[in-house]
């Protein structure tokens, strides 16, 4: 019990004999009349248990029995209940797959770092509402959709931590002490209710920084609560990394700058989010960074240096990207699926892109990319153009009919692909002079069927 204002606290549980805490450490700082209160569970032996031997197959021969799995709630009527380390003298390594099914007795558990791993489904329709994990292993939705799951503590013994883990659940309170490096998918997405993500003062991995996870050093941004209602971040500028699904699935936030103090954007980092608003002026963005995400508007910034491939795939509400890095980008590619871009636009000091016609011209001579959106079905490549780029036409579900001066000598890699209603380009120059063209699979996953030229036409 804490009567002063303002005092930073850091409180360790108590062993008691018997019992499990569900939370080892608890800190903040203190209102006036601040009560801290540690809650235990019961570690209860009249669980149901099966017997595994030596060969993990499971007996009833407790001469050859080596550990046990706990296999359903027994005659256990708690509603706070640890799993305990040992049964019969024997660790406790797992549990069942519906060990839990449907148990509605329970609402709040410890399982123990004797645990190495839950099978599936063991707490399906189960009425869980707060959870502390020490297990070794936690699997790919091991607690998916369970809506009763407010609290969720994830021990410093975890080793692995799957995504999509506690995906769909009701989750307010998260508190982190374990250690382990994320695997991809970040597991704390789709926790529409987190408001902060909350981390022990020695952890050695990561640190909480106004709710948001971070790595020790601040560096990357590990895990963006997707309950904070706030609709815009400044991402401070000790940030080097945005960390792999980080930001996937926010809701309320709208509008976010990346500076150029970040050097990284991890793919996948704003995946399905609601960000609307983007700057963003990393040195590298990874492929699929912001895919199926509600941007609308995107400001490419003068120190980008490369874009991964579909970095923006499927954001079909942008309709409205300016350029102003001058590094050569294949744009057509990093826009795929983003059917409402009708123009790109650039900088006033862009001295290497222009535009036309809402088309992206790079170098004066290199057509870099026709919006997916534009609606026309008829286009002219203009005759300064000597290039088009890899995947410059993808996606446009429009066009029927490209011209061609025979200015173009280069055509990129798949520059047609996807384009599904484009049968026919017609080439002002010969045949001959058409195949002269240096093309890099140029029609790949398209739907061209001729080449009309001044002397005839080239069926493909």
């Amino acid at each position: 019990y804490i009567s002063q204002l303002d005092v930073e606290y850091v409180y360790n549980a108590k062993e008691i004999e018997g019992y499990m805490p569900l939370i080892d450490e608890l800190s903040g700082v203190s209102n006036s009349d601040t009560e801290v209160i540690f809650e235990y569970c019961k570690i209860c032996d009249n669980l149901a248990f099966v017997g595994v031997d030596e060969n993990g197959s499971e007996t009833e021969d407790t001469s050859a029995i080596v550990e046990y799995k706990v296999s359903g709630k027994g005659s256990c009527t708690n509603k706070y209940v640890a799993i305990p380390e040992v049964y019969n003298g024997k660790p406790v390594t797992g549990i069942k797959s519906d060990a839990f099914k449907n148990n509605t007795t329970i609402i709040k558990m410890v399982i123990p770092n004797s645990i190495n791993k839950l099978e599936s489904n063991t707490f399906r329709g189960a009425r869980l509402q707060f959870v502390k994990l020490n297990i070794k292993r936690i699997d790919r939705y091991s607690f998916y959709g369970l809506g009763t799951l407010k609290g969720l503590v994830i021990g410093k013994d975890v080793g692995y931590l799957d995504g999509d883990v506690f995906a769909g659940n009701g989750i307010t309170d998260l508190y982190i002490f374990f250690e382990a490096t994320l695997n991809g998918l970040n597991p704390f997405g789709s926790m529409p209710n987190c408001k902060k993500i909350n981390t022990n003062k020695d952890n050695n991995k990561y640190t909480e920084i106004d709710g948001v996870l971070y790595s020790k050093d601040k560096k990357t941004i590990v895990a963006y609560p997707s309950g904070i209602k706030d609709e815009e971040y400044i991402i401070p500028d000790y940030v080097e990394k945005i960390g792999d699904q980080a930001f996937r699935q926010t809701v309320y936030l709208k509008k976010i700058d990346i500076p150029n103090t970040v050097k990284q954007v991890i793919g996948g980092a704003f995946q399905s989010s609601g960000v609307k608003e983007l700057y963003v002026d990393a040195t590298n963005v990874n492929g699929r960074a912001f895919q199926n995400s509600n941007l609308e508007k995107v400001t490419i910034g003068p120190n980008v240096n490369s874009i991964g491939d579909v970095a923006f795939c499927d954001c079909t509400k942008i309709a409205d990207v300016t350029i102003l890095s001058e590094k050569s980008i294949s744009y057509g590619n990093v826009f795929h699926g983003c059917t409402s871009l009708e123009e790109f636009k650039i900088g006033d000091t862009n001295s290497k892109y222009s535009v036309l016609g809402g088309v992206l011209i790079y170098n004066n001579t290199t057509l870099n990319a026709y919006p997916q959106g534009k609606k026309d079905e008829e286009y002219t490549v203009p005759n300064i153009i000597k290039s088009i780029s890899d995947q410059a036409f993808r996606s446009n579900k429009n066009i029927k009919q490209i011209n061609m001066h025979n200015s173009v000598t280069w055509i990129g890699w798949s520059a047609f692909t996807q384009a599904t209603k484009l049968e026919n380009i017609t080439y002002y120059d010969t045949m001959e002079s058409w195949n002269k063209i240096s093309k890099n699979s140029f029609n790949s996953g398209a739907s061209i069927k001729t080449i009309t030229c001044t002397d005839g036409t080239i069926n493909l």
